[in-house]
């Protein structure tokens, strides 16, 4: 049976490397007719190290007179045999290619400076064809990415009129009027750009109409503050630019409010600088809406917290007409919501901020859309003890609080008063979150009351199985994940912190039968006496977990355990229940012990103690045993 070989040769294009063809070839003659003699298949070109200069020669015989794209991988300043000739092999075919990416497979540190003196970091073949006025006529795109070592970087300076997407990472460029000339570009992306380059892209970027995304980045450790320095004159218009990325040590904001008043269709905007100049919040700024603005990110990472809140504040008035879909402030403080919470938000993520809990509350009443909320950090020096909120967010999905840490650093709220602050945001948190419609709930850096932990869990499950976690959190305090498996691909899921285990196990039971539930528990070795307890405790006819089928124990890293800390908890155990099938868990298939916490140097546990462990369950399908580490015979 054969096939259409229009079929044929669309499956295979799909698997275009060298190696893949000449497989494909060995099928059938069918096959091999087809690799051979259809050109569309080796148009791929990858360059390594490893490449020969023969494996370029018959690749390009191949593919006849199609466009080529082109990948180079190498490592800067290291010789290899024939790459230089491969590189050139395949540069002169500069007319075909239509796609060129370029990358280094090495990252220098210090020592590897020192060795290389003033080589360059580039290939030579390399340098003679970006970096000589060379025409690429078919170049569509252009990604170069290489490393700074020495100040020694690549200058580019080609002709390329079909050019429509650029990156450059530790790239300069000579002219950007020349390299520019004439391209309909659309995705221009900025990585470590070189002192000087950006006043000179600046007065060229109006001539980019068709320009749809803007990213700038300096990894946020240059030295050159971004300044948008736009032509005199009457101001340029990007109606076809949609998305602006700014990542960059420190940012002119004046400059940067005047060019968004040029994007009216800018739909996406993200802004993270360590610090801000030139901005003054009496001084007037330029009139702009931006209308079809959806996503917003502002991180000011340094600097205090005015200058920050004055970003914000300057760049409010553009987003009165905003339909945002997603909101994602860092480092603020917030003075009005009413321009960022509206019907059609459906994530808010707030990190180290300041706000009132009044307006906050009184703005997410408006986003009966929201899906994802995250509280992460934030300074609420109003909120009362006797908060209460009737706010329902129906569509919510996703919320997750995380309480102030230790080394926050503070705005609003003193030092002193932090545990206290801490202590009032799950009584503001959890009224949110009141509906059967979260997916995920999370509350961090504070444990709940058992008020608040029986709110939080309520109609989990709806009173079937669940799977729970007990562990010690990052903060070193018990935690615990209780999950309800709703489909096969989908999960409810509470996690929060405790004081203490034999309470919250209690209580839990008590309200919502949680033992009973349980149908697979990982727990920390830490907490399972306290879980025993609660267990032999809390049914008349004797230790019940009637739907548990798999019991993992976690060697969760403690400093200070030690193996016969190990095994003297599960003899503890024992003891709590005095006697071989002292606990009825007639599913339990599976009992695991999981010590790949310490990967270095593995706990192990013998295999007597855990003989008399097993023993304890009366389970008549006899648990299977697995060791996710070291067992000790």
């Amino acid at each position: 049976m054969s096939f259409p070989i229009e079929l044929l040769v669309d499956i295979f294009s799909r698997h275009k490397e060298p190696p893949a063809l000449m497989s494909l070839a060995l099928v059938c003659r069918q096959w091999k007719e087809i690799v051979y003699n259809d050109h569309s298949l080796w148009t791929t070109i990858n360059v390594t190290p490893r490449t020969t200069l023969g494996q370029v020669r018959t690749q390009l015989a191949r593919s006849g007179n199609r466009h080529l794209d082109v990948e180079v991988s190498f490592v800067p300043s290291m010789e290899y045999a024939d790459f230089e000739d491969v590189l050139a092999a395949v540069f002169v075919e500069t007319s075909r290619i239509e796609t060129l990416e370029i990358g280094t497979l090495h990252t220098f540190g210090d020592d590897d400076d020192d060795e290389l003196g003033d080589e360059s970091c580039w290939p030579a073949a390399v340098e003679r064809a970006l970096c000589t006025g060379v025409a690429w006529p078919q170049l569509r795109v252009l990604d170069l990415e290489g490393e700074m070592v020495f100040g020694d970087t690549l200058e580019i300076d080609i002709f390329a009129p079909t050019l429509v997407r650029l990156r450059l990472d530790c790239v300069s460029v000579r002219e950007w009027a020349q390299l520019l000339r004439g391209t309909q570009l659309r995705d221009l992306d900025l990585g470590k750009a070189i002192s000087g380059d950006m006043f000179e892209l600046m007065m060229v970027l109006p001539n980019l109409t068709n320009l749809r995304r803007l990213g700038l980045n300096d990894n946020t450790d240059g030295d050159e503050t971004l300044v948008f320095s736009l032509p005199h004159g009457k101001p340029p218009v990007f109606l076809h630019l949609v998305a602006i990325t700014v990542y960059w040590e420190t940012a002119d904001i004046s400059s940067l409010l005047s060019f968004l008043g040029c994007c009216p269709s800018l739909e996406q905007l993200e802004v993270m600088v360590t610090s801000v100049v030139n901005q003054d919040p009496t001084a007037s700024n330029p009139v702009f809406k931006l209308p079809r603005l959806e996503s917003l990110r502002l991180v000011v990472s340094g600097g205090n917290d005015r200058t920050s809140s004055d970003f914000l504040n300057l760049l409010a008035p553009a987003l009165c007409e905003s339909k945002l879909r997603d909101v994602d402030l860092d480092n603020m403080s917030i003075r009005s919501l009413e321009v960022l919470l509206n019907p059609h938000l459906e994530r808010l993520r707030l990190k180290s901020v300041v706000c009132d809990p009044r307006a906050l509350t009184h703005g997410l009443v408006q986003c009966t859309n929201l899906r994802v909320l995250e509280l992460r950090e934030v300074e609420m020096p109003s909120l009362g003890d006797a908060w209460t909120s009737d706010v329902r967010l129906s569509r919510l999905r996703s919320a997750t609080l995380v309480a102030l840490e230790a080394d926050s650093r503070l705005r609003a709220v003193a030092a002193p008063d932090r545990l206290a602050h801490n202590r009032r945001l799950p009584g503001y948190f959890i009224p949110l979150v009141d509906s059967p419609g979260v997916m995920a709930a999370t509350v961090q850096g504070v444990p709940l009351t058992v008020e608040e932990m029986l709110r939080l869990m309520k109609d989990l499950g709806n009173g079937g199985m669940l799977f729970v976690e007990s562990h010690n959190t990052f903060y070193n305090t018990p935690g615990l994940k209780i999950g309800a498996p709703l489909r096969s691909d989908e999960a409810q899921y509470r996690e929060f912190e405790v004081s203490g285990l034999v309470d919250a196990w209690r209580s839990l039971h008590s309200a919502y039968n949680i033992l009973w539930r349980i149908g697979s528990l990982g727990i920390d070795i830490c907490h399972l006496t306290e879980f025993f307890k609660v267990v032999l405790s809390e049914s008349l006819e004797g230790a019940q977990l009637p739907l548990l089928f798999r019991l993992t124990i976690c060697a969760g890293y403690m400093e200070g355990l030690r193996e016969d800390k190990l095994e003297s908890t599960l003899d503890d155990v024992g003891v709590l229940c005095a006697s071989p099938g002292a606990v009825d868990a007639p599913y339990l298939l599976q009992v695991v012990f999981d010590n790949s916490a310490y990967e270095e140097d593995p706990l192990q546990v013998s295999q007597a103690a855990l003989t008399r462990f097993i023993s304890l369950f009366k389970a008549p399908f006899g648990p299977e045993v697995i060791m996710k580490a070291v067992i000790r015979t």
